[in-house]
């Protein structure tokens, strides 16, 4: 079941991607790369954690200026994500890159989940 763009998290919403941005554009891009790819596989909402860069004053958010699918997380949504992974970890994944090498398992993740890693390989959203 697909929902609108507009419902949030901390209403309800079953299956959210949330992928957090940091670093130059090129990193932000393949970060939402595969926030989209594992959005699409878990038929679930896209939203983009732009948190890291309150503290980076060396870079900025840039995917705006392009035609992304999804919209920047909430506060209040990424706090949801947070309380609920510690109740339900088996429901609300936290994903953090370990290696630079091709994980097949993060696109058999389902479920709600969070990204974090820089993921910097074109076989993460190659299928779409």
């Amino acid at each position: 079941m697909h929902l609108p763009e507009e419902r949030s998290l901390a209403k309800g919403l079953s299956g959210m991607v949330i992928v957090r941005a940091y670093n130059g554009l090129g990193n932000q891009m393949f970060q939402y790369a595969l926030g989209r790819h594992l959005a699409l596989l878990n038929d679930a909402e896209l939203r983009i954690d732009t948190s890291a860069f309150a503290d980076d004053p060396l870079r900025e958010y840039e995917l705006h200026r392009f035609k992304v699918r999804g919209s920047v997380a909430s506060a209040d949504e990424l706090a949801h994500f947070r309380e609920m992974e510690s109740v339900d970890p088996q429901l609300y994944l936290r994903l953090r890159q370990m290696s630079r090498l091709f994980d097949p398992g993060i696109l058999a993740a389902r479920g709600n989940i969070y990204l974090h890693g820089f993921w910097q390989t074109e076989r993460y959203f190659a299928d779409i």
